[in-house]
C-alpha cells in the first residue's frame, strides 16, 4: 500500500561567499546550500528558482535555474536524503572587492582570501531560493528560503519571515 504522506524538502545551510577561478583565471563568486528531504517518501524536484540582488526595496523574484544544476539533472531525493554544496553563482549584478583575512599568515596580493560585495549604505544583498517538487501521490509543493548579507559578520542571515521562508 502506497503512503499518502507528502515529502518535505528544506533549503538550509547557505554558505559564506566563496569563489573558484574560471578557465580564464577570473574569480566566479558563489554561495552553496543544501536541500534535504525530511520525509518517509521520495520527492521529485520540478524546478529550482534563485535570485540575488542588491536592493533597498528587498529581494527580487527568483528565476529558473539552468538544466545543468545537479538538483535538476538528478531530481529525485530519496527519503532522508540531503544534497549538499548546491551552487548559486553570483557573477552578475554584484561588484566585488578583494578581502584579505588579517589572521591569514600569507597575504598574497595575487590571491585574495575571498571577496565581499561592494554595497552602498542602505542597499543590502539578498539571496532567495525556491524549490518546487512533488511526491509519489502529491503535487505542487514549494519550499522557499531567503537570506540577507550582514556586513559586520560577512555572513548571510535569514530574512523576511513567512513572506520569503515557507513550505507549502
Amino acid at each position: 500500500m502506497q503512503s499518502s504522506e507528502r515529502p518535505y524538502l528544506f533549503i538550509q545551510q547557505l554558505s559564506d561567499i566563496t569563489y573558484e577561478l574560471d578557465p580564464g583565471m577570473f574569480p566566479a563568486q558563489y554561495v552553496h546550500y543544501s536541500v534535504a528531504n525530511h520525509a518517509k517518501n521520495p520527492a521529485v524536484i520540478d524546478f529550482v528558482r534563485t535570485s540575488h540582488v542588491i536592493s533597498s526595496v528587498g529581494p527580487s523574484d527568483p528565476t529558473d535555474e539552468y538544466d545543468t544544476l545537479p538538483l535538476l539533472i538528478a531530481p529525485i531525493l530519496a527519503p532522508s536524503e540531503r544534497r549538499d554544496h548546491v551552487r548559486h553563482y553570483m557573477t552578475e549584478g554584484v561588484d566585488w572587492k578583494d578581502y584579505y583575512d588579517p589572521a591569514s599568515p600569507e597575504d598574497d596580493p595575487e590571491y585574495p582570501d575571498g571577496f565581499i560585495p561592494k554595497l552602498a549604505d542602505g542597499e543590502p544583498l539578498y539571496v532567495w531560493i525556491m524549490v518546487g517538487y512533488h511526491g509519489t501521490s502529491t503535487i505542487d509543493h514549494v519550499t522557499s528560503a531567503c537570506w540577507v548579507y550582514d556586513r559586520l559578520s560577512m555572513k548571510f542571515l535569514g530574512y523576511g519571515g513567512r513572506k520569503f521562508n515557507y513550505l507549502v
